[in-house]
């Protein structure tokens, strides 16, 4: 029923409603239709400044608010005047920024709203007693309260239409991005899987062969761990380079720290290679940042 409005906008509709009021009250006073009915005016002044006041906050309680008005303004039998300009900016929120129910109340009110004004005009004698003679005046009147009505209505339909075309291609474009971000991925996974396929099957390959030669041709067994090693690195290098394009679109992950060297040196010592580190400076306690290549901490082995 109410809409999502920033406060600036809050603000800014209760500030147009008030100086409405301001306006319209000494229109309403001066033309007051008998003595001791100045109170219909200030009312009638407060609720058509309140329907203004709530026209985008909630664009169906303002028609509702504004039908009030235009009700008591009838029953009162007060002529047509400035505060009525009320029901214009009324009809344009109802069909621009109004519900599907709003948006179809609205078109009716201002069917409704012709109509009652023409048949007002006439039944209360403001114009004249009606007769048959007058059948064209009253045509005339209900064509020219149609348009009145209807062009506000009409323009609010148009920005409706205008700011939904604008929320479909906004959404389009999100999504265009998110399917390409998402053939992207699937590109440097499956260009992952490849490389890591290819690499561990020769690998693997080059392992078996170098344990079964190793007895006959020790230098089979030198060449292969070679080769092994030659692959893993390129393996490694052509990993690091894929994983480089896709953090272009993906935030960070958790990133090795310094309490994680210790678990490192110890898979290198595990495979048979004397290491020794040297930090310099020592950091002073555990370091919250990630460890990477900008870390204040170098490594050597000797």
């Amino acid at each position: 029923m109410f809409r999502q409005l920033r406060p600036l906008q809050v603000v800014f509709d209760v500030l147009v409603a008030f100086g409405f009021a301001l306006v319209a009250l000494p229109a309403e006073l001066v033309t007051s239709a008998a003595p001791g009915t100045e109170w219909v005016a200030v009312v009638l002044v407060l609720i058509m400044a309140a329907a203004v006041a709530v026209r985008r906050l909630s664009p169906g309680l303002s028609l509702g608010v504004a039908w009030t008005g235009a009700l008591l303004q009838m029953t009162a039998e007060r002529n047509p005047g400035f505060v009525d300009i009320a029901i214009f900016a009324v009809l344009y929120v109802t069909a621009a920024y109004g519900s599907r129910l709003v948006f179809w109340a609205g078109l009716a009110s201002v069917g409704v709203g012709s109509a009652a004004i023409t048949i007002y005009l006439f039944r209360w004698g403001l114009i004249g007693q009606f007769s048959w003679s007058d059948l064209p005046s009253a045509v005339a009147i209900l064509i020219a309260a149609l348009f009145a009505l209807g062009l506000a209505w009409t323009s609010g339909a148009l920005v409706r239409n205008v700011l939904r075309g604008r929320a479909t291609r906004a959404a389009q474009v999100r999504a265009e991005a998110e399917t390409a971000a998402e053939q992207e991925r699937t590109r440097i996974a499956r260009d992952m899987h490849d490389i890591v396929a290819h690499s561990l099957a020769v690998i693997i390959a080059q392992s078996d062969g170098a344990r079964y030669a190793a007895a006959a041709d020790p230098a089979a067994q030198s060449a292969a761990l070679g080769t092994i090693s030659t692959t893993a690195r390129s393996a490694l290098s052509d990993v690091r380079l894929l994983l480089t394009q896709l953090r272009h679109s993906q935030s960070d992950g958790p990133q090795p720290t310094l309490a994680d060297l210790e678990q490192l040196y110890a898979q290198v010592r595990a495979a048979g290679v004397e290491l020794r580190v040297d930090v310099d400076p020592a950091p002073p306690g555990r370091c919250p940042r990630p460890w990477s290549s900008r870390s204040t901490a170098s490594s050597r082995r000797h």
